[in-house]
Parts: C-alpha cells; sequence; structure tokens
C-alpha cells in the first residue's frame, strides 16, 4: 500500500546583514542550499530534481519559498537554516566536501514560481540550477512543478503531451484550479518511497474523474481558458490615477516591480496597449485580471473620462468579489462617488511612497 506525504513547501525570511549591502540575505540562502545539497547527496555521483521557487525582497529582508519533492535535501536545509546543524559538521563539509566543485549555486532569480532543475554532479564537480526542459511528463512530480511553473508564469493551460486526459491527478488538479481559482499546495502529496510520484488529494473529485465523466467538461473548460486568456495579462495590482499625479505613481510602480510584483501601470505597457480597443482592454484589466485595484483619489481624479470608467469597471468587479477589491490611496480630501466614507483607506501624505508599497506588499502577502 502506497504511504503519501505532503510535498515540501517552505518559505523563508533573510534579513540583510548590514556589513554586506543589500540582498545579502540570499547569498547566505545560496550557501546553504549548495551546503544541503552536498550533506544531501554526497554519497551519489549524479542527482538531478525540480526545483520551484519564488524570491523577494522588501526593505532589506530577503524571502525564498521553495517547493520541491527532495524531502531529505529541504529536511538538511531546513536543520541548516534553523543552527540546528553542528557547526563543526558543517566547518567539515565545506573543508571536505564543497571546495572539490569548481560550480556552485549561485545565481538565484527574482520572481514568482520559477520552474529549474537542481543538478548535483559529484562526477564533474558541478552543483547547477538549470532552465525547465520542455514538453516534461507531468506523471513525475518533477514535471508537474515544471508545468506549474508555465502556468503561473502564462495562465494559459497547454497540455504538450495529453495529460489532462490521461492522468487522474492532474486532472483533480486542473479541475480544482478552475472551480476554486487557485492551486492549493497542501493538496499535492508525494510517495514516500518515490518523491517522483504524485497524488492531488481532493476525494470529493475521485469518482469522476475514474468514471471519465468529467473529460468533456474539462476539455471545455480547458478550451475557454486558453480562449479567454489568449494576449492576456494578470495583474497582482493595477493602478487607476489621473496624468496629473503619475510621479507619485510611477515611483510606487517602480518599486512594486523591484519586488517582483506584477503591475499594471500605463507606461510599462505601451507595447501591449498599442492598437488594442482601451475600452474592451480595461473592461478586464480593472476586473477579473487582477487581483487588487488601487485608485490614486485627488482633485483630478473625478474629472477624467478614463479613471471614471476605470473605476466604474472596478466598482462593478468588487461586488462579485468575497473580499475587498478596491484599495483606495488618498492624494487629498476629494470625495468620489463610490467610495464611502467608512471604507479604510491609505493617506499617501502620512505614508509617503515606502509605506503605500510596504502596505502593498503586506497585502498581497495576505
Amino acid at each position: 500500500m502506497t504511504t503519501w506525504r505532503p510535498i515540501p513547501h517552505i518559505y523563508y525570511k533573510v534579513p540583510d546583514a548590514e556589513s554586506q549591502g543589500k540582498h545579502s540575505g540570499f547569498k547566505l540562502i545560496e550557501i546553504l542550499l549548495n551546503l544541503a545539497l552536498i550533506d544531501t547527496f554526497k554519497d551519489e555521483k549524479y542527482k538531478k530534481f525540480a526545483f520551484l521557487y519564488s524570491t523577494s525582497y522588501d526593505n532589506g529582508i530577503c524571502n525564498i519559498e521553495i517547493i520541491t519533492p527532495e524531502v531529505n535535501f529541504i529536511a538538511n536545509f531546513e536543520r541548516m537554516f534553523s543552527g540546528a546543524s553542528d557547526k563543526k559538521y558543517l566547518e567539515s563539509l565545506i573543508v571536505n566536501n564543497m571546495n572539490k566543485f569548481s560550480q556552485i549555486i549561485n545565481n538565484l532569480n527574482f520572481g514568482k514560481f520559477i520552474g529549474d532543475f537542481i543538478v548535483y554532479d559529484g562526477q564533474s564537480g558541478k552543483i547547477t540550477l538549470g532552465k525547465d526542459p520542455l514538453q516534461m511528463d507531468v506523471a513525475t512530480t518533477s514535471g508537474l512543478l515544471f508545468h506549474l511553473a508555465g502556468i503561473f508564469r502564462s495562465h494559459i493551460v497547454v497540455d504538450y503531451t495529453g495529460a489532462i486526459i490521461e492522468h487522474e491527478n492532474y486532472k483533480k488538479l486542473m479541475l480544482y484550479d478552475m472551480d476554486y481559482g487557485r492551486i492549493d499546495f497542501d493538496r499535492i502529496k508525494i510517495n514516500v518511497d518515490n518523491f517522483e510520484e504524485w497524488d492531488y488529494y481532493f476525494p470529493e473529485y475521485d469518482q469522476e474523474v475514474k468514471e471519465n465523466k468529467a473529460i468533456f467538461g474539462l476539455d471545455t473548460k480547458v478550451d475557454n481558458m486558453l480562449e479567454t486568456t489568449e494576449n492576456k495579462t494578470f495583474y497582482d495590482i493595477a493602478f487607476s490615477f489621473a496624468g496629473e499625479d503619475r510621479g507619485i505613481v510611477e515611483e510606487i510602480a517602480e518599486d512594486l516591480i523591484s519586488n517582483s510584483i506584477s503591475v499594471f501601470y500605463d507606461n510599462f505597457e505601451k507595447s501591449e496597449l498599442w492598437g488594442k480597443r482601451l475600452d474592451h482592454y480595461f473592461k478586464e484589466t480593472y476586473a477579473k485580471n487582477t487581483r487588487f485595484v488601487i485608485p490614486f483619489i485627488s482633485e483630478h481624479y473625478p474629472n477624467k473620462d478614463w479613471t471614471n470608467f476605470e473605476f466604474s469597471v472596478a466598482h462593478g468587479e468588487a461586488k462579485k468579489r468575497d473580499s475587498e477589491f478596491i484599495l483606495p490611496v488618498r492624494i487629498d480630501d476629494t470625495h468620489v462617488v463610490g467610495i464611502p466614507s467608512t471604507i479604510g483607506y491609505l493617506d499617501y501624505n502620512k505614508e509617503g511612497k515606502d509605506g503605500i508599497v510596504k502596505a502593498i506588499l503586506s497585502k498581497l502577502r495576505t
């Protein structure tokens, strides 16, 4: 009988070292990743596995999230990170093992759900982080993680191998995503005896999938998803503002981009918007294609045709959401119809650029 366990999924915050400057926390993360790899696979000649990760930077804090099937590697990394590993043992790893490698991981990228391979090559003395291969079989855990990385990047389901039709667990995962609007990593289980074998635990779909009753419905949903997401971009934040306040908004947008946040700000989207029917495009950008809309309220905001249009779209979408969707930032005390006086807002003049950025990053983590 197969025994299943959750796929390792960890999240850590590492402050910069004052003496080493910005992003130095990521250097510590990379050192510990290499040491954990050496400790885990030092008796193996070659090991290759999927490494799905996200990184961001927030006011001196380096954030990393990791999902990978290699349980022992993650356990060693966590022990080292927590300080539970013996210091003399770590020193011996560095002296006796790490120095044998001519290449180690030192190239973590910034972004969300980046799909890479970790390759531990004890014979050639190299530890590398490589890009995802094409057309991997989602029947393996590594193939699944790479496929998910592609979905998170493009928000499009691409069925290279017929896996949606052939693989029952993948079918359950996609049904869950379509029905609930997210992929629940806590439901991904791996075989304790074979980390490359996985299951998506959601019993409510089991019978439906086994009897093949979901196939045609799923095909239709996937076709619809491909149709509705073609040439569409999905955002964490969409900004709505009057041109007179562009200077304020652009500084905030640039800071968010540096923290790997997907932002709709028109100056960043010139080529994307070129030639499009903007009224059609904005009906989705300020509604289903963004997580939050942030209007910057000033005396100029109610007097612009485009801001009125954007806000009306967002206001309609807010009625459909179960939680907050419009997050107003006040530049002055101008009243806007549709924003009750009782709604929570941020005051730019009190918070400043850094305070607004920090609040947005915090909101996105909730």
